[in-house]
């Protein structure tokens, strides 16, 4: 099994027999990686059938996160059997009777129904308290929680006086299989203040400096009265292309925005493909990349152009912050980015109005979407008609 330091840490922490581990740290230190590899050889260990319960915000949110870990562990080893996966229910057997399930803390009939042996609380600091506590008083055995420790809440402050606690702190460098350009890409905040503290060096933080405040809505409004726009942020191997789709309301100065397209690898014909079969219209993609939107026509898609290029990136964060901002419960991508996108913070504490350049691809494409149709009708150049009509 291919496994990180911070998977050694955690079955160190493992050998004193505890009731709790917080497993706290950075990005891309490979916490949740290191919970489902730990999680499936503990199920498969098992002398008697059990069951874990892994356990995170919402059930988007797990099926685009730490389910897709899980699988990916498990196939890795060679372990994983389609027959023994229930889609429904989001519950894997294991050959001994042992399962394991998923299901989201929004959902007080889970949390407060049946109890389990074990518990993997997955983002832990997304999860109220109320949700958590039952989770544990339902639980005989061992409870594992992650996170990165942007500001202080029940994990941090409540748990760590339990009996039988132990703490692991892992950062990306306990991650040995981290791409090199990504290492880099993280350390070149080390000046970036509280974001530093808290994604780089894993330590706890406060809720400082963030950029926007998005309002959770479990879908988007009809779109009459809207004009509906939608953004392309292009990625590649480690960057994900992004799409998402908005609605507008200029006399109300709303922007809804739903997630619908998050993933690395893709080639333009592939994104051209992709945009045709989810319906997308007026789409607005990165300017700084007209080849690839010009391929991207050339292979069928005819309704995208370059984003709005005459302001800059400050500004146009500026604008979009006199706005209010839903964003739909399964855009599990986007409101992490919301989370986690900062404006870069001085030596002395301040905060400067540069964003910081990570967290950032779902929210440039959001960017894209809200701001380039409207100024171009600002300036008269496209009717509102003509771009609802698109």
């Amino acid at each position: 099994m291919k496994t990180t330091r911070t998977f050694e840490k955690i079955c160190a922490a493992l050998a004193d027999g505890p009731r709790f581990v917080d497993n706290r740290g950075g990005a891309r230190s490979g916490k949740t990686v290191a919970e489902c590899q730990i999680q499936m050889l503990l199920a498969d260990a098992d002398k008697q059938p059990t069951i874990t319960s892994i356990v995170s915000e919402s059930l988007p949110h797990l099926k685009r996160g730490i389910i897709r870990d899980f699988r990916d562990c498990m196939e890795a080893e060679g372990w994983w059997d389609e027959e023994a996966w229930s889609v429904s229910e989001c519950i894997y057997t294991f050959p001994n009777g042992s399962i394991i399930e998923f299901f989201g803390a929004d959902n007080p009939a889970k949390f407060r129904g049946p109890g389990r042996d074990r518990l993997v609380i997955n983002e832990a600091n997304r999860v109220a308290w109320e949700a958590a506590r039952q989770l544990i008083l339902r639980t005989s055995g061992l409870v594992m929680y992650d996170y990165n420790p942007s500001a202080p809440f029940w994990g941090t402050e409540i748990l760590p006086q339990r009996d039988r606690y132990k703490l692991v702190h892992s950062t990306y460098l306990d991650n040995q299989y981290l791409p090199d350009e990504v290492r880099r890409e993280l350390e070149a905040n080390r000046n970036a203040g509280n974001w530093w503290r808290v994604y780089g060096l894993g330590l706890i933080g406060q809720v400082e400096g963030q950029i926007f405040d998005f309002r959770i809505v479990d879908d988007m409004p009809d779109p009459a009265g809207f004009t509906e726009s939608w953004g392309v942020d292009f990625g590649f191997t480690h960057d994900p292309t992004t799409a998402v789709r908005c609605l507008i309301h200029t006399g109300r100065r709303e922007i809804y925005a739903d997630e619908q397209l998050w993933q690395t690898g893709m080639k333009n014909p592939d994104i051209a493909a992709a945009l045709r079969s989810l319906g997308a219209r007026n789409v607005w993609a990165d300017c700084a990349e007209p080849k690839s939107i010009e391929e991207i026509q050339k292979f069928g898609f005819t309704d995208v152009r370059g984003s709005d290029k005459r302001t800059t990136v400050r500004e146009q964060i500026q604008q979009l912050r006199a706005w209010t901002i839903y964003v739909t419960r399964r855009s599990v991508h986007l409101i992490d980015e919301g989370r986690k996108y900062l404006f870069k913070q001085l030596p002395d504490g301040t905060f400067t109005n540069e964003p910081i350049d990570f967290f950032n691809h779902g929210i440039d494409a959001l960017r894209y979407a809200s701001l380039s149709p409207l100024s171009r009708y600002q300036e008269g150049q496209y009717a509102v008609s003509r771009i609802q009509r698109h």
